[in-house]
């Protein structure tokens, strides 16, 4: 009987713990809607590309369009130095599972692009809160499932905070965002499509066309 009663206790007690999360979610899908929302970039930066073959592919260009990968790129000053990081979005079988896709952070140095970070589980929109942590914005996207501090969260919104050098490796697993905070920001990569969206990594030479007689 006693058994009973304290498994009774212990569901009863996680039910009110997780009942603020998703009393926040609901909430949190209604702000969702007023956020600005930025269009990515449409032309192909070819420096962009080399710096991610590079540190996804070790420079192995044929690899990455044998893997089909398209991406989708932002530029955004994420550290408030006036000089904007680029934020990029890849999408293709090789780097989406059922968490999401793959968000790289890439950081001009010297003129050429360094990663700062490498991002999985990556549900778009991602967004990029006004709210700075370690004089980096803080970055926010849908999560269906993670678990956090020895909890499994269902259908939240994560937040990656910068911990003076990088961001954390993945949205899932990562905290919650707080239940009634305003979030101010814009979203990046909304209503993409991983199949067709974005611009192809690496892609083929153009066909040659025939040449007259």
């Amino acid at each position: 009987m006693w058994k009973r009663t304290l498994s009774h206790f212990f569901c009863i007690t996680f039910i009110l713990l997780m009942a603020p999360i998703q009393f926040s979610v609901a909430r949190q899908k209604g702000w969702l809607a007023a956020v600005p929302r930025a269009r990515p970039e449409i032309i192909r930066d070819v420096k962009l590309e080399a710096a991610i073959i590079k540190a996804l592919y070790e420079g192995n260009r044929d690899a990455a369009a044998r893997d089909k990968v398209r991406y989708l790129y932002n530029r955004v000053d994420l550290n408030g130095d006036g000089r904007p990081e680029t934020l990029v979005y890849l999408s293709g079988l090789a780097w989406c599972g059922s968490a999401g896709c793959v968000a790289c952070v890439f950081q001009m140095v010297e003129g050429r692009y360094e990663m700062v970070t490498h991002i999985s589980g990556v549900e778009t929109p991602i967004i990029v809160s006004q709210k700075r942590v370690n004089d980096w914005n803080e970055l926010i996207a849908y999560v269906r499932w993670g678990e956090v501090e020895g909890h499994t969260l269902r259908d939240y919104y994560a937040v990656l905070q910068y911990d003076g050098r990088t961001y954390p490796a993945q949205f899932p697993g990562s905290p919650p965002l707080r239940a009634g905070e305003k979030v101010t920001g814009t979203a990046y990569f909304s209503n993409v499509n991983s199949d067709e969206g974005g611009l192809p990594l690496a892609p083929g030479p153009r066909p040659r066309g025939r040449r007259k007689p």
